[in-house]
């Protein structure tokens, strides 16, 4: 079920981020978001500085190498390569095109 919800302020809280929400107004009643996946519209999604990305963007991109050679994809599910997200492992990412480059050899192990 698809419920639009307005956020009237924000604050983190440690690694939360508490927020309220209008017409809620007691514990009662925002227990009805206890275990629920709020989700934003992109447009309201804060802009990052210059080689920041959100999550959601980098999400289905091809991973090459610095052969071009195909490693996968980024996904939620499935076998995990974990890459270090440093400036001299991952060189390049491509949001437009749908591509990440890094400095991994194929047979690496992992």
């Amino acid at each position: 079920m698809n419920k639009e919800i307005n956020i009237i302020s924000t604050r983190y809280q440690g690694n939360f981020v508490v927020m309220k929400v209008e017409g809620v107004n007691s514990r009662e009643e925002v227990a009805r978001f206890t275990n629920k996946l709020l989700k934003i519209n992109r447009s309201d999604v804060p802009p990052l500085e210059d080689g920041e990305y959100y999550a959601f963007d980098i999400s289905g991109l091809q991973v090459i190498n610095q052969d071009d050679v195909g490693l996968g994809k980024i996904t939620k599910d499935g076998r995990q390569i974990l890459i270090p997200s440093l400036k001299k492992v991952v060189t390049e990412i491509n949001v437009e095109d749908g591509f990440m480059k890094v400095i991994w050899d194929e047979n690496q192990e992992v």
